[in-house]
């Protein structure tokens, strides 16, 4: 797709599937190997020099790869908005799953933001997260992090569902992402979701039964199906720990008093038998036990796949840019990827695996090398400028090396200064020096 947009734009860039490789392992190495500009990974100054990316590919080289880098053909877009990189998404969910399908029993469900500040009608903006401005993507991953599912947000959109009558009924947009991530699932019986009180809703709970899922969800007041359960003010004056609960033979509401008052929605699990919750008391100066129905427990040991994912990826997230609107999104995808092979090399090593940091170096440094039978020659001589302070130190002399460019006048000549590491003529010596 690089070489077709590239011939589309009446340029040549003639790439294959190796340089690309070795351009994925440059993308990667920014990750952990942090210099304040892309150009400073190709400086010869000793405190900014990097030693293996000028060896995989030139700056311009690379600088064009990323001009002309495409996911698909530009004339044959598919519909949406996001059509430029959804395809490389639906590809990485199908690669996820052909580890073994989902294989994890508990699975969350929640939103993941791509950091991204430019201009486009899918930033979203999201007040008091830890990333405010940038793409959502609705996720499906399993307790330790590993993705299974995953969807661009492009906007909200409520789809008709037919009914009984000629009327037609709108799918609320938490219940429409849900359907969609756990399409992916097989054996319903075998998992169960854990989401938050953005997609929980009554309906949702008895639809999901039906399918055969389990599930618990935090609630939202109004979407609970008009459960007569106590009033969040009155639970506030109670004691922290007690809780109020009422059931209608399906589904079961759970409202606990704890620093706040919470209510958690299930399809299968009771808040019996009561289990124990260490909490820091005010009063008494010293943490205490208070009563936390099982239910509850259950939710917080199950819902936190999604944040652990998002920190990984946050660890160490590529830091080259492009003006490419969707260049971030494909970063983050591309980053994801290692993540998940990470989780892979976890399960099958367990105590002998790598750290996330030593499997990423591993995956750049062995890309930057795919297809090079020995690294490559940097042609001329150090391009970093010397400082005036060093130019004043003695002694600076000139010697005889290899031909190359003048630093002064740019012709070729066969002297330099070893003190600067420049190639100078003769009456361009006094001159770089004054």
């Amino acid at each position: 797709m690089t070489n077709i947009y590239a011939r589309q734009k009446l340029a040549s860039i003639d790439t294959n599937a190796d340089e690309i490789t070795r351009f994925f392992g440059i993308l990667l190495h920014s990750g952990y190997h942090h210099v304040p500009k892309e150009k400073h990974y190709w400086s010869t100054a000793e405190d900014l020099s990097n030693q293996i990316v000028p060896k995989t590919m030139s700056r311009k080289r690379f600088e064009d790869l990323k001009i002309y880098f495409h996911i698909v053909d530009n004339l044959q877009l598919p519909p949406g908005k996001a059509a430029k990189v959804e395809p490389f998404y639906t590809h990485l969910s199908a690669q996820f799953l052909k580890i073994g399908g989902v294989f994890s029993e508990s699975l969350s469900i929640d939103e993941s933001m791509v950091p991204y500040y430019g201009h486009h009608s899918c930033k979203m903006f999201l007040r008091g997260k830890p990333i405010r401005f940038g793409y959502k993507i609705w996720m499906m991953c399993s307790l330790d992090g590993f993705p299974f599912s995953m969807q661009i947000y492009t906007g909200a959109k409520y789809q008709p569902e037919e009914s009984g009558t000629d009327k037609t009924e709108k799918v609320p947009l938490g219940t429409r992402v849900i359907s969609d991530l756990i399409s992916v699932i097989q054996e319903p019986r075998n998992h169960c979701l854990f989401f938050d009180n953005f997609f929980t809703s009554h309906n949702l709970m008895v639809e999901l039964k039906e399918k055969g899922f389990r599930a618990i969800g935090t609630v939202r007041e109004n979407r609970t199906g008009k459960c007569p359960l106590m009033a969040p003010k009155e639970l506030r004056k109670k004691d922290r720990g007690e809780f109020d609960y009422r059931g209608d033979g399906d589904i079961i509401c759970v409202r606990w008093n704890d620093s706040s008052v919470v209510t958690v929605m299930s399809n299968w699990m009771k808040p019996f038998p009561l289990q124990k919750a260490s909490r820091y008391s005010l009063k008494e100066k010293k943490k205490v036990l208070i009563k936390q129905p099982k239910i509850i427990g259950a939710y917080n040991q199950g819902m936190g796949g999604v944040d652990l994912l998002d920190r990984l990826l946050s660890a160490y997230r590529p830091t080259l840019r492009s003006k490419k609107w969707w260049w971030n999104l494909f970063s983050n995808g591309l980053n994801m990827a290692v993540v998940a092979a990470w989780k892979i090399h976890c399960h099958l090593l367990g105590k002998e695996a790598m750290s996330h940091l030593d499997f990423l170096r591993e995956v750049s440094t062995v890309a930057m090398k795919c297809g090079l039978s020995s690294y490559r020659i940097r042609k001329g001589g150090p391009t970093a400028s010397i400082s005036a302070d060093v130019k004043a130190l003695q002694p600076h002399f000139l010697s005889t090396t290899s031909q190359g460019r003048c630093a002064v006048c740019s012709k070729n000549t066969k002297k330099w200064c070893k003190f600067c590491g420049k190639r100078l003529h003769e009456k361009c010596f006094p001159d770089y020096h004054a």
